[in-house]
């Protein structure tokens, strides 16, 4: 699969290294270079999404928007990925604005790229 093809608003799962342990897990990818983590378990600032969202999921998870990644995607060893639903980007979008962990720059970088993937 052409990691160049992940664009914001895609779920991937992928082998992350910068993880410890490093495993294969579920992301959201914002832009190029960053992404929220997608775990199955809530955080304090979460937006739910269910596999009516993204079809390969097999559970409700939660995006963990509190803390943004910043890693090259380009690196990562994409095994599949699938544009998350509309429903669900707004659902992510409201959420951000209010996420106090965030700077107002980064919700606005944010915001602004995942925008871009709605119709």
């Amino acid at each position: 699969m052409e990691k160049d093809k992940v664009k914001s608003g895609d779920v991937f799962l992928a082998h992350n290294k910068y993880m410890h342990p490093p495993k294969e897990k579920f992301h959201l990818c914002i832009n190029e270079r960053m992404y929220f983590l997608i775990n199955t378990k809530p955080h304090t600032f979460n937006s739910l999404i269910t596999p009516d969202d993204c079809s390969f999921l097999t559970h409700d998870s939660y995006i963990n928007c509190g803390i943004i990644r910043c890693e090259p995607i380009k690196e990562f060893k994409i095994i599949k990925k699938e544009q998350l639903s509309q429903a669900a980007l707004r659902r992510l979008i409201e959420k951000i604005e209010i996420v106090p962990t965030l700077t107002p720059i980064q919700i606005k970088e944010v915001i602004t790229d995942l925008k871009k993937c709605l119709i």
